[in-house]
């Protein structure tokens, strides 16, 4: 009897995992449940009473009003709506990764869902965005920027792309390549906006990074020495297969560590069984710390404004404004083809003004000349 019993609790347990219908009845009660047993005339249903107890219970077919199928693609569908928005800069890949991951399966696997249309709304929204970044149109703070946007604010866009590897790697708490990248972008976009905001963000992450590496220095000595009572412990051919395990491990943070020394990095991969590389990382932290906290606390020459107000100025032929927005642009530092191409922007400017100038000049002077032929028509008549 006991074995009958496991038998028949597994089978319940199973059924009401599953998805389970809605029986209407029309006396107004409704069950959520599964047929276990069907008859000419009655449906005995599996019901859930409340948590972890079960019944059955026998209905008539002529009781029931309405039978309401559970959708079983509900837990599919479930994480689609949160797809959107999506987030700023994806790429071509990232879009069609989503689609395929996400959308795709679905449509193939529930094609009578109740879900289907929002799914499809889903997919033709996603579609569209990967075809605006497809022409090269960027979503930036989840609005999307024409040419005309970007050329008008070219310096600071483009030091969003090249500072946004800072917030990905942070993200993924690879802390070591957000700071290396920090670091690679400092030179050229230190006087912006962008730079200031991964500046911030990394000084934030930091203290989780020394956690980290604090952990690892006070915590590895015992690690290793359970790691070698453990591996004692074993039969010798589970032994040798964990070995080998912890060998492959071992021989990837060695070609993890030997690129890092090699290009000079500061920041060591860190491993739960190495205490040097964490102590080496720790002295990093300290120092880095200190140098970043003092670069957020200077006041900055805002290039990505400049940039703009610059190319304002040029449009309302405010030369005068453009040039000093140009020498203040200069002093933030940016790559020197930024300055040239300013600097060149101006200058046609400038020779246009005088073409324009000149060109009044000699209309007033045609003006002057004609006004003068009149007049003296005017006194040979008189």
């Amino acid at each position: 009897m006991k074995t009958l019993f496991f038998l028949t609790a597994s089978l319940a347990a199973s059924l009401l995992t599953a998805q389970a219908d809605t029986y209407k009845l029309k006396d107004g009660r409704s069950f959520e449940g599964k047929i276990v047993m069907e008859t000419a005339d009655s449906y005995t249903l599996l019901i859930e009473v409340q948590k972890g107890v079960r019944d059955e219970i026998t209905v008539k077919k002529s009781e029931v009003d309405s039978i309401l199928k559970e959708d079983k693609s509900y837990e599919a569908f479930k994480n689609i709506p949160k797809l959107l928005p999506t987030s700023d800069l994806l790429t071509e890949k990232d879009y069609k990764n989503i689609i395929a991951k996400n959308l795709t399966p679905f449509l193939e696997n529930h094609p009578t869902s109740e879900h289907l249309a929002e799914v499809k709304a889903i997919e033709l929204a996603l579609l569209d965005e990967l075809s605006k970044t497809q022409a090269g149109v960027l979503k930036i703070n989840g609005k999307w920027l024409t040419a005309a946007d970007h050329t008008a604010n070219k310096y600071e866009i483009e030091a969003i792309l090249a500072l946004n590897p800072v917030l990905v790697h942070a993200r993924k708490r690879d802390f070591a390549s957000a700071l290396i990248e920090l670091a690679s972008q400092e030179k050229t976009y230190k006087n912006t906006k962008p730079y200031h905001q991964a500046l911030e963000l990394s000084l934030r992450f930091l203290p989780v990074y020394k956690l980290t590496a604090e952990n690892i220095v006070a915590n590895s000595d015992e690690l290793i020495r359970k790691r070698d009572l453990s591996l004692d412990r074993l039969s010798s051919g589970e032994k040798i297969r964990i070995t080998r395990i912890l060998a492959v491990e071992e021989a990837r943070y060695q070609s993890q560590l030997s690129k890092a020394k090699k290009s000079g990095s500061k920041w060591l991969p860190l491993n739960r069984f190495h205490p040097e590389s964490a102590e080496a990382v720790l002295k990093s932290i300290t120092s880095e710390s200190t140098r970043l906290k003092k670069i957020a606390a200077d006041e900055y020459v805002d290039g990505g404004a400049l940039y703009r107000e610059f190319l304002q100025s040029i449009d309302k032929n405010d030369l005068e404004a453009a040039k000093q927005q140009l020498s203040e642009f200069s002093r933030a530092s940016p790559p020197k083809e930024y300055s040239d191409a300013l600097r060149d922007q101006l200058t046609a400017a400038v020779e246009q003004m005088k073409l324009i100038e000149a060109q009044k000049k000699a209309e007033a002077e045609e003006e002057e000349l004609k006004a003068k032929q009149d007049a003296e028509i005017e006194d040979k008549e008189k």
